[in-house]
């Protein structure tokens, strides 16, 4: 029973720091972008197929604002690729659960009262997919890199504007070759720094 109590406040413990420490604690985040996908089957050549992604995250810091993990939920569409050459590739629609791991720096100088960081996030995810017009799903996983910078107001500390460029490796059993990098731009809520405001 104490060893049980002892792991409950163990966890407690960790949860809260962000908290009562100097870090920014956990964020929510809701992103919106657009970009490419290219996509390769091993009898045609490669097409660019233009879609869009929208996503709610969240992030906890790992001893520092520095190290972050994370997860996501998200859709994802793509559009058909073009007809030329006679090839065309069907669009479909994704829907996909990610774990991230980033690391972000602060730069030493502001733009316009803004302080801003830059960094890089390594993810996995997991995706349920969909033909256009059609009733036909499909599973497959992903991994990818972020590059991204993050911009904090001074007067609204407890937001956060980032500009992130992903590259997305799509492990699709049906092609030779798939991957995505849909630009965004993402909100972020850190509900610790609005309650240390209020």
């Amino acid at each position: 029973m104490h060893k049980k109590n002892i792991y409950l406040f163990s966890i407690f413990v960790i949860l809260s720091a962000p908290v009562f420490s100097e870090n920014r604690g956990f964020s929510l985040g809701l992103s919106g972008g657009a970009g490419i996908s290219l996509t390769k089957d091993s009898r045609f050549a490669v097409k660019l197929q233009p879609g869009i992604d929208y996503h709610f995250s969240t992030e906890i810091p790992l001893f520092s604002d520095d190290f972050h993990i994370g997860s996501r939920i998200g859709y994802m569409h793509w559009l058909n690729s073009s007809l030329s050459k006679g090839i065309l590739y069907r669009g479909y629609s994704s829907v996909y659960f990610g774990l991230s791991v980033s690391f972000r720096r602060r730069i030493p100088f502001k733009l316009f009262r803004t302080g801003i960081s830059i960094g890089g996030r390594l993810i996995g995810e997991a995706s349920i997919n969909e033909y256009d017009y059609t009733y036909l799903d499909y599973f497959y996983p992903s991994a990818g890199i972020e590059a991204f910078a993050e911009f904090i107001p001074e007067f609204a500390p407890f937001i956060s504007f980032i500009a992130v460029i992903p590259f997305i490796y799509n492990f699709r059993p049906d092609l030779q070759y798939s991957s995505s990098s849909p630009f965004s731009i993402r909100l972020k809520l850190y509900p610790v720094v609005l309650w240390r405001k209020l």
